[in-house]
């Protein structure tokens, strides 16, 4: 028996008549989208088989990264948006405060 590690968790199957079996594998989150985990049990040949897929920690904080790059983007451009139309009110303004020539 091994000690706990917190990079991975196990999966664990028991089957009777058989002793349970163990799985290690990496502590990363499970992808749960559609397709992505599965299991079926042919009664037949009497297999069972089980598919997860996991989300790699290192895509995600890649991912992560490129969304909060964008909206910083995006603000920065907004920014830029209110300046601009602040200039054109304050421009607007003053064309309407000139006396006539």
């Amino acid at each position: 028996m091994e000690e706990c590690d917190k990079r991975y968790q196990y999966v664990v199957m028991s089957c009777d008549p058989y002793e349970n079996v163990a799985f290690k594998v990496p502590a990363w989150p499970i992808d749960r989208g559609e397709g992505k985990v599965w299991s079926k049990w042919d009664v037949g040949s009497r297999v069972f088989t089980l598919q997860v897929s996991f989300l790699n920690p290192a895509y995600l904080a890649a991912e992560a990264e490129a969304r909060a790059e964008a909206e910083a983007q995006a603000e920065a451009a907004a920014k830029a948006e209110r300046a601009r139309a602040a200039e054109e009110a304050m421009a607007r303004a003053q064309a309407l405060n000139q006396p006539p020539e």
